[in-house]
């Protein structure tokens, strides 16, 4: 089973111990943004998944890969 967006914004975010406000100021947006996209509620734009993907230490096109998925 295929892991969502918000589901690996989530993990990602609690492997790191951070907190949804942690998150938000490391890529210059808001906590209830961060809570919108974790809630399913909202999907981050393209722009923004790299810059969370580069947060993470992952490849920039690690959440365009994850969209394919779904």
């Amino acid at each position: 089973m295929s892991l969502t967006i918000s589901q690996e914004i989530i993990i990602l975010r609690a492997n790191k111990s951070w907190t949804q406000q942690q998150l938000a100021e490391k890529l210059g947006t808001t906590q209830r943004t961060v809570a919108s996209w974790e809630s399913g509620m909202s999907i981050p734009r393209k722009t923004m998944q790299v810059k969370i993907a580069q947060v993470f230490g992952l490849p920039e096109n690690y959440f365009l890969n994850i969209q394919g998925r779904q």
